[in-house]
């Protein structure tokens, strides 16, 4: 029997004389044996098996992939087969390929649970979110029933126990979070229909794009300094950026190997877009998708029509299509043709929905009538949309923050690395210019040092300088939402997402900074702790990166300084503040609520004036003659740089000097020691002053005749009153040192800091902010403010341990 089935199988490739003969007989199973399906399928799988194919799956793999053409039986068995010659429709290749899909071998288990069978999708159909990426990710569970996309989480449907269609609704409608969805949960017809719609060069250009993306390859002569940032890239490239592009400094779009001129010309696709198509071989690759042709979204707009016929109530987009057709005063009988095909409701459902939008509007906007007689609305929300430049590569990748908050990191932090943190050097040294620039402000004798004082902000004591770019802002549209609550800065947050366009899976890898006040800070971190248990990083919403702008925070130093400075109960009879204040003709204004313009101007004149008085001063000492009282400040300075003057031919470094002198008496703590006669400086300050000294009556005659005055104002003695009733000891100034003197060296330091925020942020270099900032993560806890204190401290942990370099060295 074995020799009569083999008899055959030799034939044409071993010699007949090695077989003995060709034998002439055909074989035939034995008589009385029952031979089942399964044992010839035995007898076949032993015989390819012996025939040196390892497995089935490499006999098949070699039976398709060659093109024989040496043996007649053997091609013309499968051309037979692949070209469906039988008659029998269940041998008919794609029988059988349903076969293999439905055989109950094919199911796999893990653990007893079935693992659903997952096919690679290509690139041009994955879902907008992970199209870009340099790895194609491995796909979701595949699968064809629609009944996904008719979930009513995803909001396509409309019926009647849904709730009424609002504006809001409308608004956040994205088709890009459309395609999303469509894409991740019917990924096999999604990938159908772009297989139709999106050409090769749209798929080549799209590869181009991402490859770009994860290896790119900048010149050896750029940098984030000189050169300009790339153009933002899109979620994906349009099919008609395969369209010859215009723009001659375009850059070119590399045409895959695989693909010959002929290929091109065979598969008909080089006139899909444009006869323009291929000339030159250029496109571009990072194209500006607006306005034009987009087939992702086309697909996606035809899945959710044939959706339609499925289930009556899928018909959100339809409304949407609707609406826009009635706005456009577009004829009933488009709109009936639209509506026949899927893409419109009638014109009955449209006026019918465009009443539910009527009752909304009137529900939300109630308060619009008082706005002619009224001066207060409610609360809203305003917000803009920055473009950033100059940011590294994988700055805002979410993966190394997390990383350092599992690590939990910030323990480390110490005071003393606070403390050391600070650059001593660098403030002396911005002190000194920042006295020599007033100086060179008012006295037009020093006019020659302009350059070298400039120069020590622009090399001496620069640190990060920001480069001089025109911002991209993009105004956002404001909304009633009131973001003093969390709950309010949830519903804002999520409102700028909808009008961004950005799909909630992309933010699982990356973080946006959103900049606020204090407050708005504040409720950012309270909603990251209400909702650190979601199930994943958006819903947490660890994507939001808050960080507090920079305007609020001299805002608050401000208000600072004049809670600490101006004392109500010792109105204007005191030195100080509040009676600088009615000196300049500033007595209109308000130290509640401290208006930033007004309250910088009065800041910025006090402090020059103290610096030119301290300039005064020096000159004295200097000379040994002083000045008269009735002589205005900038006429007694004027003579000592004139010619014939005292300094006539005072060098730059003599005046850098005398600026040091200044910062020292003025505006660091140890002078206010000093003050308090806690230290002794004697080569800053001379001799030390001796309290129990005899004073001159003469030198002290200004304020002998003007004691009388305060002592018999009225306010006084009611503030002497109530101070009796307190329980206070009364202090003995002359044995706490010169208090005036403590007080206006602190004011001298806090407001130095302020001025030198306010300039560091006019010129660009944030690291002049940051060196200033780092006195203040100490200062803002000792003057009150413990909220910015806290959010300071916050920021010093991100600095030293959470943020990665590419986001520290960003500009």
């Amino acid at each position: 029997m074995a020799e009569a089935f083999a008899h055959d199988l030799f034939n044409g490739i071993i010699p007949d004389t090695a077989l003995g003969g060709r034998q002439r007989t055909q074989f035939k199973w034995p008589p009385g044996i029952e031979v089942s399906v399964e044992d010839r399928v035995l007898v076949v799988l032993r015989a390819i098996k012996r025939a040196g194919f390892s497995t089935l799956g490499e006999f098949l793999a070699e039976l398709f992939r060659n093109d024989f053409n040496k043996h007649p039986t053997v091609y013309h068995t499968i051309a037979s087969f692949l070209r469906a010659k039988e008659k029998r429709l269940q041998n008919h290749p794609i029988a059988i390929i349903k076969l293999i899909f439905e055989h109950r071998k094919s199911q796999d288990y893990i653990d007893g649970v079935p693992v659903e069978p997952n096919f690679e999708v290509p690139r041009y159909a994955l879902p907008p979110s992970v199209r870009l990426e340099a790895l194609i990710p491995s796909p979701a569970e595949n699968t064809t029933q629609t009944r996904e996309l008719l979930l009513p989480t995803h909001g396509f449907l409309r019926r009647k126990k849904d709730a009424p269609l609002t504006w809001d609704m409308l608004l956040l409608l994205d088709m890009l979070r459309t395609q999303e969805t469509v894409s991740f949960h019917a990924p096999a017809i999604f990938t159908l229909f772009t297989t139709i719609a999106v050409n090769r060069n749209a798929r080549a250009n799209l590869e181009a794009t991402a490859g770009l993306i994860a290896n790119p390859d900048r010149p050896e002569d750029s940098n984030l300094d000189s050169a300009g940032p790339p153009d933002p890239l899109p979620f994906a490239p349009s099919s008609d950026e395969s369209e010859g592009s215009s723009d001659q400094g375009s850059p070119s779009r590399p045409s895959p190997e695989s693909i010959s001129s002929s290929e091109k010309e065979s598969d008909g696709e080089n006139d899909s877009d444009s006869e323009e198509n291929e000339q030159n071989d250029q496109s571009e690759i990072f194209p500006e998708f607006l306005g034009r042709r987009d087939p992702w979204q086309a697909v996606t707009v035809f899945i959710l029509a044939l959706l339609v016929f499925r289930n009556r109530f899928a018909i959100f987009l339809p409304i949407v299509v609707g609406i826009f057709l009635f706005t456009c005063n577009a004829h009933r009988d488009i709109i009936a043709l639209l509506c026949r095909l899927g893409l419109s409701v009638s014109y009955s459902m449209i006026l019918a929905q465009l009443h539910v939008l009527a009752a909304d509007s009137a529900s939300q906007l109630p308060w619009r009538p008082t706005l002619g007689h009224q001066d207060e609305v409610k609360s809203g929300t305003a917000a803009t949309v920055i473009r950033l430049v100059g940011v590294r590569a994988g700055a805002f990748l979410s993966e190394p923050l997390r990383k350092a908050f599992q690590e939990k990191k910030r323990k480390n932090l110490t005071v003393k690395q606070l403390y050391d943190d600070i650059d001593w050097v660098h403030i002396r040294g911005i002190g000194k210019g920042t006295v020599l620039r007033i100086w060179l402000k008012y006295i037009p004798a020093l006019h020659s040092h302009r350059s070298a004082v400039e120069n020590l902000f622009l090399s001496k004591y620069r640190k990060h300088v920001l480069q001089l770019r025109k911002s991209e802002i993009h105004a956002a549209r404001p909304t009633n939402i009131d973001e003093s609550s969390t709950a309010g800065v949830a519903s804002v947050l999520l409102n700028l997402l909808g009008q961004l366009s950005i799909i909630p899976e992309t933010l699982d890898r990356w973080r946006i900074m959103i900049c606020g006040d204090q407050l708005t800070i504040d409720r950012i971190r309270k909603l990251r702790w209400c909702s650190r248990k979601g199930n994943n990083p958006f819903e947490r919403y660890e994507w939001a990166f808050p960080v507090i702008q920079l305007w609020h925070l001299k805002w608050n130093w401000q208000k600072c300084i004049f809670r600490l400075h101006w004392h109500h109960e010792l109105g204007t009879g005191i030195f100080g503040l509040h009676y600088d204040c009615q000196l300049l003709d500033r007595g209109k204004f308000n130290p509640e609520k401290c208006d930033f313009y007004p309250a910088h101007h009065i800041l910025e004149d006090r402090f020059e004036t103290v610096v030119l008085d301290a300039l005064r001063l020096l000159c004295e000492e200097a000379t040994g003659v002083a000045n008269e009282p009735e002589i205005k400040l900038l006429d007694a300075i004027q003579p000592y740089f004139s010619p014939q003057g005292h300094f006539e031919d005072c060098s730059f470094e003599k005046l850098e000097e005398l600026a040091d002198t200044v910062y020292k008496r003025y505006m660091t703590n140890a002078a206010a020691e000093v003050a308090l006669g806690h230290k002794d400086r004697p080569d800053i300050y001379g001799p030390a002053w001796n309290s129990s000294s005899t004073v001159d009556e003469s030198d002290n005659e200004g304020i002998a005749s003007e004691a009388p005055q305060q002592s018999t104002a009225p306010p006084r003695k009611k503030k002497r009153a109530r101070a009796k009733v307190s329980a206070a000891p009364a202090r003995n100034f002359l044995d706490a040192g010169d208090q005036v003197m403590v007080t206006l060296c602190n004011f001298m330091r806090m407001t130095f800091w302020y001025l030198e925020l306010c300039s560091a942020v006019a010129e660009g270099d944030i690291g002049r902010v940051f060196e200033v900032i780092k006195l203040l993560r100490f200062s803002f806890w000792g003057a009150g403010s413990t909220n910015y204190g806290n959010e300071l401290l916050e920021l010093a942990c991100n600095f030293l341990y959470e943020w990665s370099d590419q986001l520290v060295q960003s500009r």
